[in-house]
C-alpha cells in the first residue's frame, strides 16, 4: 500500500515544523540527555541514509562529475533536504565545499548559536563517497542556526 493510499486525507508528506519538532527538539534533546552529545550518532544516521542515494546517483551519472553533482542537487530538492550548490572554485583533488540553502533542519528557524545540521553532513559525506568510492567527511562550517546565511559543508576525501 502506498503512502497516498494509507493517508488519503493527510498525504505522503509532513510539515517542516513537525519534522523539526521531532528531529531537533525531540530526538536531539532526548539523545543528548541520555548519552551526552548526540551529534555523531545523528551524523552517522545521515551517512546510512545517504549511502544508497549516493550509489544510485553515481550509477546514473556513469562517472561524469557534472552529471553526479546535478543528480545530487536534484535529489536534495526532491527529498526536501535543501538546495545544494557547489561553492565556486572549491573543487579539488581533496574534496569540495557545498552550500545548502533552505536547509530542512534550520532555515527559517531560531538562531541557537551553534551548528545543528549533523544529519545533513553525514548524508552529504556518504553521497560523495558513492561517486568517489573513497571515505569522505563533511564538516559544517556555517549554519543558519548559528546565525549564518546558509549551511556550508567542507567535504574532504
Amino acid at each position: 500500500m502506498s503512502l497516498e493510499e494509507a493517508r488519503p486525507s493527510l498525504g505522503a508528506t509532513v510539515p517542516v515544523a513537525l519534522f523539526r519538532a521531532l528531529r531537533v527538539d525531540g530526538m536531539m534533546s532526548g539523545l543528548d540527555a541520555a548519552i551526552g552529545d548526540a551529534s555523531t550518532l545523528v551524523y552517522n544516521a545521515g551517512r546510512i541514509v545517504g549511502t544508497p542515494v549516493g550509489k544510485a546517483i553515481a550509477e546514473q551519472a556513469g562517472g561524469d562529475l557534472g552529471a553526479f553533482l546535478g543528480g545530487v542537487v536534484q535529489t536534495s530538492k526532491d527529498l526536501g533536504i535543501g538546495v545544494i550548490s557547489l561553492v565556486p572554485d572549491s573543487l579539488d583533488d581533496q574534496g569540495m565545499t557545498l552550500r545548502v540553502d533552505e536547509c530542512v533542519t534550520c532555515a527559517g528557524g531560531p538562531v541557537v548559536g551553534k551548528k545543528i545540521c549533523h544529519f545533513e553532513g553525514g548524508f552529504i559525506a556518504s553521497v560523495v563517497e558513492g561517486f568517489t568510492g573513497k571515505t569522505a567527511v563533511a564538516t559544517e562550517t556555517h549554519c543558519n542556526a548559528n546565525g549564518d546565511d546558509a549551511c556550508i559543508f567542507d567535504v574532504r576525501i
